[in-house]
């Protein structure tokens, strides 16, 4: 009975340690961001996105396949030198052309939002 006792607090004291978080912790800040708050702003080709800073540099992931672009130099740079995993989001069907233009859709409001993050470190 004392075992069995001694087990169950074990089990107890255990799950009160646990976080209650499954998710692992990011090297990075992120913020997911969608459409409907960006209107015609919005220059990606998913309804959905995660904007993040790594070591400085603005990233943006297409949530629909986990496939991460680089938004700034820097960014390019830690892809670049195998740092962070990432494709070039020029020439990409991720960043939207902007039908009035024949440009792209500015990316200037995302690459801001993400170095909001780097700021945020904690």
């Amino acid at each position: 009975m004392k075992k069995i006792l001694i087990l169950l607090s074990s089990a107890l004291f255990l799950a009160a340690c646990d976080s209650g978080s499954s998710e692992p912790t990011k090297p990075y800040n992120s913020l997911e961001v969608n459409q409907e708050s960006y209107g015609d702003k919005w220059a990606f080709a998913t309804d959905k996105v995660e904007l993040q800073c790594y070591k400085g540099g603005a990233f943006v992931e297409d949530l629909t396949n986990n496939t991460v672009y680089g938004l700034t130099g820097l960014a390019n740079t830690l892809k670049t030198n195998g740092k962070k995993e990432a494709q070039n989001i020029n020439g990409s069907t991720f960043w939207k052309d902007n039908p009035s233009t024949g440009a792209k859709i500015s990316l200037s409001p995302f690459t801001d939002e993400a170095l909001t993050l780097c700021d945020n470190k904690g």
